[in-house]
C-alpha cells in the first residue's frame, strides 16, 4: 500500500496483524497524511474486531478517530452480549458507507441519483432503529452521509442547536403544536384564536372528504411534515384524481423517518382551510418569524414558497435587510408589513415555553393569520446562512440544562424555565453591545 495516499479504497483488505503492529504500535511516518490514513485503515478493518472492548481499545489509539465514535462503542458495552453483536454491525455498516461515499451530495449526478437515494433511504430505516438506543449517534451518522458534520455533544451553531434540542427536548406541547389540527387548540389557549385561519374540515382519509359541499375556494394541508399543501382557486377547476393521489401520499408517509424528526411521529391527517391570497401574489407571502427562548430575533420573509420563484429574505425585528446569505437575493425588499409591531407580539406569546421555535404568519389585507409552528427548520440543517451567521445566531439559544428538561411541564412550568434561559442570554448581551447585531444588506 501506498503510505502517501490521503485516503486508501475501500476494498483495502490490510490483515489484523499487520493493521496492529504497523499502523497502532509503531504509527510510521506518512508524512501529513498519517493520522488520516491511521484512521481510515481503522475504519475499514472496524468489522474484523471481535468484540466492542477490543474496538474501544483500539480506537483511544487512533489520534484521526473522532471523539462521537468512541463514546458511541463505549455506551454500546452498557448492553448485553447479543445487543452488542448487533449494535456493532449496524455501526460497521454506516462506517463501511460512509468510507464509500466521503461526498455523498458530489456524487449524486444524473446517472446515479436512483441508486444512492435509494441506498440511502435503506440505511434511513436502520438508523431510525439506531435512534431509539443512541439518538446522539445516529443523527451525527445521518448528516455524515451528506457530508456535513455537527457536534452535537457540544452544540454552538443555529444548526446544531436545532437538533439538539430535537434530540433531548421533548414535550408533548411540541408534538401536538407540529401537528396543524391539533396546534390550532394551544393557539387558543394562548388567547390568540383571532389569528386562526377559518378550519373548513378535518379529515383521517380522503375518502371522508366531500368536495362537492366545500366552498369554492380553499386550501388543503397535510396536518405533519412539510410542504403538503393543495392550493384551490377554483373548484370546479380542480384536478380531484391528482388531489387524492398526493394526499394519500401524505396520509400514508412517516415523516419522522427521513431525517430522525421524532416531532412528525403523529398520525397524518388532512384539513381544510379558508383560501388566503393577497393581490396578485401566486402565493401568500410567508412570515417567518425565528424565536428563541421565547424572544424574537430574526425575520425571514418567503416570497413565492413552493415555485419555481420562491425568494428568501432575512431581516432583523426592525426591518433592516441583513446580509447573512451564502447567495443573496438583490431584488427588491418586501414592504414592511404596517402589522410588524403586533406579528413580533403574537410571536412572543406563542413561542414563550420553547426553547427555539420558527412561528409563520401570513398577512391578508393588513390582518395577520396564523401559518404553523416549526422546530426543526430546514431538518436542522438550514444551508443558505453563511456559517460564521450561523455559529453568531446559535449564541443567541441559551438551552435547558439536560437534568431540567421534563417532558411532562405544563405550558406554565415550561415558561418559567424558559425565561430563566432568557435571562442567561440578557447577561451575555448586557456585556457585548454588539451580541445581537447581524451585517446588514447595503
Amino acid at each position: 500500500m501506498n503510505p502517501h495516499f490521503a485516503t486508501y479504497p475501500s476494498n483495502l483488505k490490510a490483515v489484523n496483524e499487520y493493521f496492529e503492529e504497523i499502523i497502532l504500535d509503531k504509527q510510521p511516518p506518512y508524512g501529513v497524511h498519517s493520522n488520516k490514513v491511521s484512521f481510515d485503515i481503522f475504519r475499514i478493518n472496524h468489522y474484523k474486531f471481535k468484540s466492542i472492548q477490543d474496538s474501544v481499545k483500539k480506537s483511544s489509539r487512533i489520534t484521526g478517530w473522532r471523539p462521537e465514535y468512541k463514546n458511541y462503542l463505549i455506551r454500546m458495552q452498557e448492553n448485553d452480549s447479543q445487543k452488542q453483536v448487533e449494535d456493532l454491525t449496524l455501526f460497521n455498516k454506516f462506517n463501511k458507507y460512509l468510507l464509500e461515499h466521503p461526498k455523498i451530495e458530489e456524487k449524486l449526478s444524473c446517472s446515479n441519483r436512483l441508486d444512492l437515494n435509494t441506498q440511502i433511504n435503506l440505511l434511513k430505516k436502520d438508523l431510525n432503529k439506531l435512534y431509539e438506543i443512541y439518538p446522539t449517534e445516529a443523527v451525527t451518522i445521518l448528516w455524515k452521509i451528506y457530508g456535513i458534520h455537527f457536534d452535537l455533544n457540544f452544540p454552538h451553531s443555529l444548526n446544531e442547536k436545532i437538533l439538539w434540542l430535537g434530540i433531548n427536548f421533548k414535550n408533548k406541547l411540541i408534538y401536538d403544536c407540529v401537528d396543524k389540527y391539533e396546534c390550532r387548540k394551544y393557539v387558543q389557549e394562548r388567547g390568540c384564536q383571532e389569528i386562526l385561519p377559518k378550519l373548513i374540515g378535518m379529515y383521517n382519509t380522503t375518502s371522508e372528504i366531500k368536495f362537492d359541499e366545500l366552498p369554492n375556494s380553499f386550501v388543503l394541508k397535510g396536518t405533519v411534515g412539510c410542504g403538503q399543501i393543495i392550493f384551490c382557486k377554483k373548484r370546479t377547476e380542480l384536478d380531484l384524481n391528482s388531489a387524492i393521489k398526493k394526499m394519500n401520499i401524505w396520509l400514508n408517509t412517516d415523516y419522522s423517518i427521513p431525517f430522525l424528526e421524532k416531532y412528525y411521529k403523529n398520525t397524518p391527517r388532512i384539513i381544510c382551510e379558508e383560501y388566503l391570497i393577497q393581490n396578485n401574489e401566486a402565493r401568500p407571502i410567508d412570515y417567518k418569524i425565528f424565536c428563541f427562548n421565547g424572544i424574537p430575533r430574526l425575520i425571514m420573509v418567503c416570497r413565492g414558497r413552493g415555485t419555481i420563484n420562491e425568494t428568501h429574505y432575512y431581516f432583523d425585528t426592525k426591518w433592516n435587510r441583513l446580509n447573512i446569505l451564502k447567495k443573496e437575493n438583490l431584488s427588491n425588499n418586501p414592504l414592511k408589513p404596517d402589522c410588524l409591531k403586533e406579528l413580533l407580539e403574537y410571536s412572543t406569546i406563542l413561542s414563550a415555553p420553547f426553547p427555539q421555535v420558527r412561528v409563520d404568519f401570513y398577512v391578508i389585507n393588513n390582518k395577520i393569520y396564523f401559518g404553523e409552528f416549526t422546530f426543526t427548520s430546514a431538518a436542522g440543517n438550514i444551508p443558505d446562512i453563511k456559517t460564521e451567521f450561523n455559529k453568531q445566531i446559535g449564541s443567541w439559544i441559551e438551552l435547558p440544562n439536560k437534568k431540567d428538561i421534563c417532558n411532562d411541564d405544563s405550558v406554565q412550568q415550561l415558561i418559567e424555565k424558559n425565561k430563566k434561559l432568557l435571562n442567561m442570554i440578557e447577561q451575555q448581551a448586557s456585556k457585548n453591545p454588539i451580541f445581537f447585531k447581524l451585517p446588514l444588506l447595503k
